[in-house]
């Protein structure tokens, strides 16, 4: 998916098609973000002003780079999670065996269109230590492009716990609800968290 022109891609996001959507976008911030925070750990290591903390830049550095190859599949995860979804809405329902077929295909269509952000979720808030320790040693002239980077953070953790919040409204299996419940409201500490910080930051 990023590999297309940015300009399709804005069309396609705007136009009434179900995919590209907020899942897309999601990734897009999340990959932003640890794209910033690269730029700002690249400054650091650039500059002889931060030789004394060069050695741990570096090591932020490789963090980020694998960080970012995660997040760069993202957006396609999230345009395929629905396939699942969309091919048991599809499927026959005129008997009993073909409606029980169906409802175990959109059952666990949900799941993986549950799970995919869930997973990018556990990926995107590795950033947040990270960037927030780049605001400490990190180059000084810089500084703002963390704090943008970090917030494009806090929208992809929204987005995806948004996207989990949706889905699981169409689940009936209620193990897997209250799993993905608890692991929510973790998630959305973690966010108020970053938010704060954030606005103590600026």
């Amino acid at each position: 998916m990023l590999n297309r022109d940015f300009t399709e891609f804005i069309e396609d996001l705007s136009s009434s098609m179900p995919a590209p959507g907020g899942g897309a976008v999601v990734g897009v911030n999340a990959i932003l973000g640890a794209s910033l925070l690269l730029m700002v750990v690249n400054l650091t290591i650039d500059n002889k002003n931060y030789i004394d903390v060069r050695d741990e830049a570096i090591k932020i550095r490789d963090e980020l780079l694998e960080i970012k190859e995660i997040l760069m599949g993202a957006p396609q995860r999230d345009a395929e999670a629905f396939t699942e979804v969309a091919r048991g809405f599809r499927m026959k329902r005129s008997t009993e065996e073909e409606k029980i077929a169906r409802f175990e295909v959109i059952e666990n269509g949900y799941k993986i269109a549950t799970d995919v952000p869930y997973e990018t979720l556990k990926t995107i808030t590795r950033l947040i230590p990270i960037g927030l320790r780049l605001y400490d040693i990190g180059n000084r002239t810089a500084l703002g492009d963390v704090l943008v980077g970090l917030k494009q953070v806090e929208i992809a953790i929204f987005g995806s716990i948004e996207n989990m919040v949706q889905n699981i409204k169409s689940i009936k299996d209620e193990k897997y609800v209250s799993k993905m419940e608890r692991e929510i409201e973790k998630y959305l500490k973690t966010m108020r968290s970053l938010r704060a910080s954030l606005d103590e930051l600026i």
